[in-house]
């Protein structure tokens, strides 16, 4: 899943529970960077 957008950085879980952690891990880099997120 990419977490950042600016520098496309991508992590990938083998666990439910790891694609959780980067999920809010995306939403707190789109909440810090309002407009960049659909």
């Amino acid at each position: 899943m990419t977490i950042n957008l600016d520098t496309k950085e991508t992590k990938f879980s083998s666990t439910l529970a790891e694609h959780l952690k980067y999920v809010d891990q995306y939403n707190a880099w789109c909440a810090a960077n309002a407009g960049r997120c659909v």
